[in-house]
């Protein structure tokens, strides 16, 4: 550009008409493309061009027809000026200006010309003193109202329309006489046209804000739950294969909703003014969603530090990144299942029976990635390799609860809105008692592991409606093989997630002990949820203890030469062994040959022998 400016400047005129011609024609067509982008994004943008278009059309047609323009004359301007500042893009909207307006310009007309009244009392030099008065004092009331931040978000356009109307007729009854008159011609023509604009904006192709708020709020949950399925298998690939991570859409579509503030407090305020809608009724609880959108908004500035993470270099997965993969793959899935069916129960306005189930799962796999984190040694190991998968796996036990609120937010939302619980599927052979959830979940027992029995469990409580928590966790303790539950039980859990927290470790410790024992050793590296040692007996071997069996032979023969039964020394009153035996009871199980006969020794605390039994 700068070596072609000299060149066009130093040409003929000829040459700049020709250049600037071919510019100009760029930009109608840049121009064009811009303008046909806009239409295609949003066609509605276009509609709605339309129906403005139309409610000025309808207008006009007062001051067409003599008859009409001579019974309201020059004040028809105000209907005019009422459609192109009322009419909105959406319903909400132009409701809350058009009710606002209406209701303003009525009551600062009456309360102008009660004003009015009250200063022709006062003469006709005190008149303009008594105007003056009153036009700063609501004037000021009125302007200081507006800093309320409720009347700002709703009535803020009303307030400003009662200064401008109040001022108006006030201030032009001193030099008028027909003020009554004049009051109720601009009172009825904004009225007039403010109906018009209401009925062209909610009978053609109308626009509910309380829709749009509705659907905003449901894809930024679905944007997260997006992200959070897609992040798991994009980081560890990364970790896995050295590549640079590509912009894709659904690991960058959370953004906005870092910006959506102020969109949604705004919407919510403009659904209100929908008094009735074909689905939300009456007094639809706009506020819930503002509530849902700020959590949904903090579970986003966590979810960017996870964004972050995929940006960090890591070449290879080491140790620490493979113990966490699977309870982090895990919470990513779960928690994209729940944020998706959170989203559809809001889009659709049912009530959604598998998120209590994606939920619990997500608890599970985050109790099972903070127990991985607290067993995880650090001796020996390399901080500046730990520390990247570290973060992603505390920020990811971070985000469940941001996912947790969410959804008690939006079971709250469904509950004062009162979304529509689907209908249970009935067989066309009727019910049987082999359908009977309630038989089974009393009959269920564990069989495998931990995992596997409270995936049974909770597809049978959730087929139950209204089975208390309390209920539940004692059915789930009832089922647990003799080994968890005597355990857990003595631990008291609160929760049934607190119970399949404890009984997951229990299984864990079961299986790293079985795998570290042998021989009925004791391994004091590991203890139980107790803090317990736990035994454990090989029955492939025979116990091998150091037990001296005489047999009644042997008993006879020692007798006769006067030899002592535990040595091979002479034996007398008195008599000492000089070996010294410890003598140990053990509870534990042992195979004793049948029909072997065992010497019975009493001693003193001396450990002088007074007398000896057999027993066969």
């Amino acid at each position: 550009m700068n070596i072609a400016a000299p060149s066009i400047e130093n040409a003929g005129p000829f040459t700049r008409a020709c250049v600037w011609h071919k510019l100009l024609a760029n930009k109608i067509v840049e121009v064009a493309e811009k303008i046909k982008k806009l239409g295609q994004d949003d066609p509605r943008r276009i509609v709605h061009s339309l129906k403005v278009g139309l409610a000025l059309t309808l207008v006009s047609l007062f001051y067409y027809i003599q008859p009409l323009y001579d019974r309201i004359g020059e004040n028809l301007i105000w209907a005019v000026m009422t459609v192109v500042l009322v009419f909105e893009f959406s319903v909400g909207a132009t409701l809350g200006k058009g009710l606002n307006r209406m209701l303003a310009t009525f009551s600062s007309g009456a309360l102008g010309f009660g004003v009015h009244y009250l200063a022709t009392l006062a003469g006709e030099k005190g008149e303009p003193i008594v105007l003056g008065f009153f036009v700063v004092i609501i004037a000021a009331t009125v302007t200081f109202v507006r800093f309320f931040p409720t009347m700002k978000t709703r009535y803020d356009y009303g307030l400003l329309i009662f200064i401008l109307t109040f001022t108006l007729v006030s201030v032009s009854s001193y030099r008028k006489d027909k003020v009554l008159r004049m009051a109720h011609q601009r009172v009825t023509t904004i009225i007039m046209g403010s109906f018009i604009t209401f009925v062209t904006c909610i009978c053609i192709c109308p626009v509910w804000i309380g829709e749009e708020l509705q659907n905003l709020v449901a894809n930024n949950i679905e944007k997260l739950g997006n992200f959070l399925q897609g992040f798991s298998g994009e980081y560890f690939k990364i970790s896995e294969d050295g590549q640079p991570l590509c912009d894709k859409p659904f690991l960058q579509g959370y953004k906005s909703l870092l910006t959506s503030k102020n969109t949604e407090e705004t919407m919510a305020n403009l659904a209100r003014w929908e008094l009735w809608h074909y689905r939300f009724g009456f007094r639809h609880p706009w506020k819930q969603y503002v509530k849902i959108g700020t959590l949904t908004r903090q579970c986003a500035y966590k979810i960017d530090t996870l964004n972050n993470c995929l940006n960090s270099k890591i070449q290879t997965l080491n140790e620490f990144g493979s113990k966490i993969q699977d309870p982090s793959t895990k919470i990513c899935s779960e928690s994209g299942k729940a944020l998706r069916e959170l989203a559809s129960t809001i889009k659709k306005m049912n009530q959604s029976t598998s998120v209590n189930a994606h939920i619990e799962n997500l608890k599970t796999a985050t109790e099972n990635l903070k127990f991985m984190l607290d067993t995880y040694h650090l001796k020996d190991a390399n901080l500046q390799d730990i520390i990247p998968s570290a973060e992603v796996a505390l920020t990811l036990i971070a985000v469940v609860p941001c996912i947790v609120k969410i959804a008690d937010a939006v079971h709250e939302l469904a509950s004062l809105a009162h979304f529509k619980t689907p209908a249970t599927r009935v067989s066309p052979f009727g019910v049987t008692a082999y359908d009977d959830p309630m038989e089974a979940l009393t009959h269920l027992k564990q069989t495998s592991s931990v995992v596997a029995y409270k995936g049974d469990f909770e597809i049978l409580s959730n087929k139950l409606v209204g089975l208390s928590k309390s209920h539940k966790l004692s059915y789930f303790l009832s089922g647990l093989k003799d080994e968890f539950r005597l355990l857990v039980r003595m631990l008291v859990p609160k929760s049934l997630n607190e119970a399949f927290g404890l009984a997951k470790i229990q299984e864990e410790y079961l299986l790293s002990s079985r795998k570290g024992f042998r021989g009925g050793v004791i391994d004091n590296g590991k203890l139980s949820i107790l803090g317990l040692p736990k035994f454990e007996n090989n029955t492939d071997q025979k116990l091998k203890l150091p037990l001296q069996r005489l047999t009644s032979a042997q008993m006879e023969e020692r007798r006769k030469l006067g030899l002592c039964y535990k040595c091979d020394e002479k034996w007398q009153m008195g008599h000492r062994c000089k070996e010294a035996k410890l003598f140990l009871l053990e509870g534990c199980d042992m195979e004793i040959e049948q029909k072997s006969r065992v010497q019975l020794v009493e001693l003193e605390d001396d450990g002088v022998m007074l007398g000896h039994q057999e027993v066969v």
